[in-house]
């Protein structure tokens, strides 16, 4: 397991925040080459959210995966 944050300060949940103009571009780029990689290992997750996306520093990171 990792934390994602700064410090003692978890990244915020995709669902917390609020991009606007190229940051939200970016983002939706970032999940659908996500999606992406998921389709190419054969593999889906099962409640892919922005519950379960952390926005870090200019990149999305995917939480609740199985091991």
């Amino acid at each position: 397991m990792e934390f994602i944050g700064d410090g003692r300060v978890a990244a915020p949940r995709l669902s917390q925040t609020r991009a606007t103009g190229a940051e939200l571009l970016d983002q939706f780029e970032q999940v659908v080459e996500i999606m992406h990689g998921f389709a190419r290992i054969g593999t889906a997750h099962g409640d892919l959210s922005p519950y379960n996306l952390l926005v870090h520093p200019g990149r999305i990171v995917v939480i609740d995966l199985p091991p």
